[in-house]
């Protein structure tokens, strides 16, 4: 016989052989697996001018957007002007040039700032006091509507006539 043909039939009959002694002891292997998901949030259709119109004594208005976040998260509210303003124009009183707001975030309704410390003034700088935890909102799909509310009141002032403006930056994260 060819040996070539014998080695064959030897490596066959040994294989064989192997199997059928692995099925007699089956053994079994148990896996883990594993995988990490950073967290992180997404912010989607804000508006990123808001028209108030003119601007009443006393008033207030919104913007919405859609916010969804996988952990809980951080979030700050800063100013840059600390108020609407009215670029370069210079008020002796009775006048103003900066009309001071309030702000609140809100989340499916609910209002997660601290209403007291979100006010234009105290958001200006590099430190601003409107921030604050919030928990994360997989579990409630309402609550990825979210909101910015405004209101101001310059009753008793005179504000001089033109455009006024500010730049508000909504900051969200899992941690910063």
């Amino acid at each position: 016989m060819n040996a070539m043909v014998l080695r064959l039939i030897t490596a066959t009959v040994s294989f064989w052989m192997a199997g059928g002694i692995a099925e007699a002891h089956d053994q079994s292997v148990s896996i883990t697996f594993t995988g990490h998901l950073p967290p992180k949030c997404v912010l989607n259709n804000p508006n990123p001018t808001v028209d108030f119109g003119q601007l009443s004594p006393k008033g207030t208005a919104s913007v919405s957007f859609s916010l969804s976040c996988n952990a809980d998260y951080h979030f700050s509210l800063s100013s840059l002007n600390g108020g609407l303003t009215q670029p370069g124009a210079q008020a002796r009183p009775p006048f103003i040039a900066l009309v001071p707001y309030a702000v609140s975030f809100q989340l499916g309704g609910q209002r997660i700032s601290d209403h007291e410390r979100c006010h234009s003034g105290t958001m200006r700088g590099p430190f601003p006091s409107c921030s604050g935890l919030a928990r994360a909102n997989v579990a409630d799909l309402s609550s990825q509507n979210a909101s910015l509310r405004f209101s101001w009141d310059f009753s008793g002032s005179v504000p001089l006539s033109g455009s006024y403006r500010d730049t508000l930056l909504l900051t969200v994260g899992p941690g910063f």
